[in-house]
């Protein structure tokens, strides 16, 4: 749920439920932003794939840039 709420608001809400869930005590504000906008950009992608790709597993993640 705190994933979908990130998703749909806005980036302070992303990076709260990021925070909780991912770095807990390690990354700095620098990499949360990294991460946020890592997030934001796999969703735009998963937008533009066909339905096709979904079904049949065609999809491939990039590796976010940041270093934790």
């Amino acid at each position: 749920m705190a994933y979908d709420e990130g998703m749909c608001k806005d980036d302070p809400v992303l990076a709260a439920a990021l925070w909780r869930n991912i770095l807990v005590t390690e990354g700095s504000a620098h990499n949360m932003a990294c991460l946020v906008k890592h997030v934001r950009h796999e969703l735009q992608r998963l937008d533009h794939l066909s339905y096709e790709s979904i079904i049949e597993g065609k999809i491939q993640f990039r590796k976010p840039e940041i270093t934790l």
